[in-house]
């Protein structure tokens, strides 16, 4: 997702949302090229099957 997709689905301020993309790449959560502004989930949080039951 692009830095404007994430501002406009989580709805929070585009400084918030560049600062937490950040924070998630240092910790290898994500991977983000700036030169483009997308970010890309390495790592999910909760298994996709977890998600899907609810």
């Amino acid at each position: 997702m692009t830095r404007e997709e994430l501002k406009n689905t989580t709805g929070i301020g585009g400084a918030y949302i560049l600062h937490s993309v950040q924070e998630l790449a240092k910790v290898g959560l994500l991977e983000y090229d700036m030169d483009t502004g997308t970010a890309k989930l390495k790592k999910r949080l909760f298994p996709k099957k977890a998600i899907e039951e609810k």
